[in-house]
């Protein structure tokens, strides 16, 4: 794909999920939704492998296993950081055949992400653990 193509895909994605609402989320902070996330008995929370490529510039990243799934969650400065890095790692997904699509969502400044499709309780667990301050 050429630069230019890349660049408006990019800018699309990232006009398409603002204009869905996405702007005017909630700040959640990073230290405190690592701590929520280490309180859930049923998770096992680590740091997140030092070889993942990272769009963007999280401020937080932590890994986690729950019973039949893992993740990562990224934690940024914005909403908008948020959107962009999605998005730019989807544009980098679909440069190797695959999609983020069903596998990682934009909560606020926070990205999940999980390895497998997530069930619906393992969607609202992940939530649960976001925290504001």
């Amino acid at each position: 794909m050429q630069r230019t193509t890349l660049v408006a895909l990019f800018t699309a994605t990232a006009a398409v999920l603002l204009g869905a609402g996405f702007g005017n989320s909630p700040v959640y902070n990073g230290l405190a939704t690592r701590a929520a996330a280490k309180a859930d008995r049923h998770a096992h929370i680590t740091a997140p492998d030092k070889s993942d490529v990272v769009p963007g510039k999280p401020t937080t990243r932590f890994a986690f296993k729950l019973t039949r799934n893992t993740g990562e969650i990224a934690v940024y400065r914005t909403n908008t950081a948020a959107v962009k890095a999605l998005a730019q790692a989807e544009v980098l997904a679909k440069a190797f055949g695959q999609s983020l699509k069903g596998l990682a969502a934009v909560y606020g400044n926070v990205i999940i992400g999980f390895d497998k499709r997530p069930t619906l309780s393992e969607r609202v667990e992940t939530r649960g653990w976001l925290r504001t301050h």
